[in-house]
């Protein structure tokens, strides 16, 4: 039996090879340069198939899997040896000294749910059924369905009103709905007439504008008190050394260099003085430690007793322009009273003079009966005279 060789690698006859179509040519790489090309492949791929004999059909020999490049194989787990223990040892060190700080550091759970504890109780909210933004909406909406009824009743009641007693023989059925809605509605009915007369004297006590305008002026005039009343107490105040220095203007003169030396010299110490009596050197004038030269007194005391007294002339300007405005306010209230007198008297004066053309205006008009009355008269009177000239000229 001949032998079969099959492969990768198996080369064809030399006899069946097509032949190249002539003129064709092989399409270059998109740069430039020709890629790997599949023979490559399949030669660098290929595998010599030994010949089988016919002993070999029944027992097939098992195929050997292509080995993997280096670093390809994934069953491998990572080697120990690559740990980095500096690290691990780090963070560690970190986690132990973050639990002695704080032990619920990493208690994941807790924290989030304090982040969504308001977003479970909006939900709870929800759940109850309870509007959280309507119940402005919901009431104007009560209030409109309480006006429909009511006129839905008055409608009705105009419209039994209307029949009279053409039904009055019925048998009338009230429910206890019916009448539970009747008291609803005369209940308010009653508060509404309740705040609306409350609201009416409260207007009326108010007395607008000029209610608004008094009680300004008094607000007013009780501030230009309290302010005139500290004025007062201030400049009933005790003075102090520091005011009286402070009224006077004097303050304390710094010492001069040949002050200052004259003292030393007094005291033992040899400070050069020259013809004119100037310090040579004026470092001799220094002692041990810090010299510094004291400032003269502009301590709290000072300071103190000047605010104060610059507040007292604030407080007296402030009066006097309160007191100006007071009495501008005041000019102005008179002004508005006499305004307002005017007014009720040019109002009194129109209401007089329409009433009297009214009367007038009731005397020149006649009525009918009136009317007859003197014609009956005149006819009456022109008859008697009538009669008069024919008894004259009778025999």
């Amino acid at each position: 039996m001949p032998a079969i060789a099959f492969g990768l690698g198996s080369k064809a006859k030399s006899g069946q090879a097509k032949p190249a179509i002539a003129g064709q040519k092989r399409k270059q790489n998109l740069f430039g340069d020709d890629g790997e090309d599949d023979d490559t492949h399949h030669v660098s791929a290929t595998e010599n198939v030994s010949v089988l004999d016919d002993k070999d059909y029944d027992t097939p020999q098992p195929r050997k899997s292509p080995k993997l490049s280096n670093g390809a194989s994934t069953g491998q787990k990572p080697s120990q040896q690559y740990t980095n223990l500096s690290a691990l040892h780090t963070a560690k060190k970190h986690t132990e000294q973050a639990t002695t700080v704080d032990t619920t550091i990493y208690d994941y759970d807790a924290v989030y749910d304090s982040l969504h504890a308001p977003k479970n109780k909006a939900s709870e909210d929800i759940k109850d059924g309870v509007p959280r933004y309507m119940t402005n909406l919901f009431k104007s909406a009560e209030v409109r369905k309480r006006d429909q009824l009511r006129a839905k009743e008055r409608l009705l009641q105009k419209e039994r009103e209307a029949e009279g007693d053409e039904f009055a023989d019925k048998e009338k059925f009230v429910t206890g709905a019916y009448k539970a809605q009747q008291e609803e509605i005369r209940r308010l009915e009653e508060e509404e007439a309740a705040r609306e007369a409350a609201e009416e004297e409260k207007r009326r006590k108010g007395g607008g504008m000029t209610g608004f305008y008094k009680d300004l002026l008094k607000k007013d005039e009780q501030r230009t008190m309290e302010i005139s009343k500290a004025v007062e107490a201030a400049a009933t105040r005790p003075k102090t050394e520091a005011d009286i220095e402070e009224a006077s203007g004097e303050k304390p003169m710094e010492k001069s260099a040949e002050q200052m030396a004259a003292e030393l010299n007094a005291r033992g110490a040899k400070v050069a003085v020259n013809d004119d009596g100037e310090v040579v050197d004026k470092r001799q004038l220094l002692s041990a430690g810090l010299n510094v030269a004291p400032k003269p007194k502009t301590g709290a005391s000072q300071g103190k007793v000047g605010t104060q007294v610059s507040k007292a002339a604030e407080y007296s300007r402030s009066s006097a322009a309160l007191s100006a405005r007071g009495a501008q306010r005041e000019r102005q209230t008179r002004m508005m009273a006499e305004q307002l007198e005017k007014m009720a008297e040019q109002q009194a004066q129109a209401e007089a003079e329409e009433r009297k053309a009214l009367e007038e205006k009731a005397k020149s008009t006649k009525t009918g009966t009136d009317i007859l009355s003197a014609k009956e008269r005149y006819l009456a009177r022109k008859r008697a005279q009538e009669t008069e000239k024919a008894n004259k000229s009778g025999p």
